[in-house]
């Protein structure tokens, strides 16, 4: 058998970076759907796409508090 070459090492770090980054925001999603209910999550849903669609839930609701804490600061 021989040596992965550097592209193939690279190729399989990227696709177990992937793949890791996507179990890990399934657990945290898992967590979250856990604390608020589907209504909400929907509700954060339609949120994340009228303001940035490229947001995962937890970093919605991350700038859903932010915003709230500033509103009700003033």
């Amino acid at each position: 058998m021989t040596e992965p070459t550097q592209a193939q090492r690279a190729a399989a770090a990227s696709v177990a970076r992937i793949t890791a980054d996507a179990m890990l925001r399934e657990k945290r999603d898992t967590g979250l759907k856990s604390i608020f209910s589907k209504a909400e999550i929907k509700i954060i849903d339609k949120w994340i796409v009228g303001n940035d669609p490229t947001l995962d839930l937890t970093e919605a609701i991350r700038r859903l508090v932010e915003i709230g804490l500033k509103a009700k600061a003033k």
